[in-house]
């Protein structure tokens, strides 16, 4: 059955209808609120939240965009929302936290090096600069897209990103200061013996 045939049941009131499209689309709709929330333990709670506004909304939907599109942009601005009641600063990139706590035994690349730098500067970002600047750069939504999406003007986004952008550069520029390494106790006390007795 088409994608058109089964909105028209589950508009009509077909429960099987809707199930089965809300299934097909359920992966893309909570990959459209991590790109808001990242590595958040709410993400099923804020993802379940979204298919209930979807289906609230379903007779709004008027088939001038994919459904896919629709739901997506419906999980962003659930997510949006959620982040901003919260106003919490949450990990993004969940792949790359759990790599900076793993010990697979694999010597970290400068790359990665780059990338727990990148995370680190995101999860400094106030919430309304980081997601700007996640749909924008990372995603690649339009500014007019993201306005339309977090219902902010394209000022707005323009400003927020062009800060965000900034305090990337500006903390990606910084000198890294590694730490000295330790010592073991017994060489720390021949050091001072040898001292002692010089």
């Amino acid at each position: 059955m088409t994608e058109a045939r089964l909105l028209r049941r589950a508009q009509a009131g077909d429960r099987g209808a809707l199930d089965r499209l809300l299934r097909q689309e359920l992966r893309a709709v909570r990959q459209a609120a991590w790109r808001v929330l990242g590595a958040d333990s709410e993400l099923d709670d804020v993802t379940q939240k979204a298919l209930i506004e979807a289906v609230r909304s379903l007779q709004t939907f008027r088939g001038d965009c994919r459904f896919r599109t629709w739901l997506t942009r419906i999980a962003i601005r659930v997510a949006w929302t959620h982040l901003r009641a919260r106003s919490k600063i949450i990990p993004l990139t969940p792949a790359i936290e759990e790599a900076q706590h793993s010990d697979r035994g694999h010597a970290r690349t400068e790359a990665h090096s780059e990338l727990c730098r990148l995370q680190r500067c995101l999860n400094q970002l106030p919430p309304e600069q980081r997601v700007v600047f996640t749909l924008r750069d990372l995603e690649g939504y339009t500014t007019g897209e993201i306005a339309r999406l977090l219902e902010i003007p394209e000022g707005t986004v323009s400003t927020r990103l062009r800060t965000a952008r900034l305090r990337i550069r500006e903390h990606l520029s910084a000198p890294v200061a590694l730490p000295q390494p330790r010592q073991p106790a017994a060489l720390q006390r021949l050091e001072s013996n040898a001292g002692r007795h010089a």
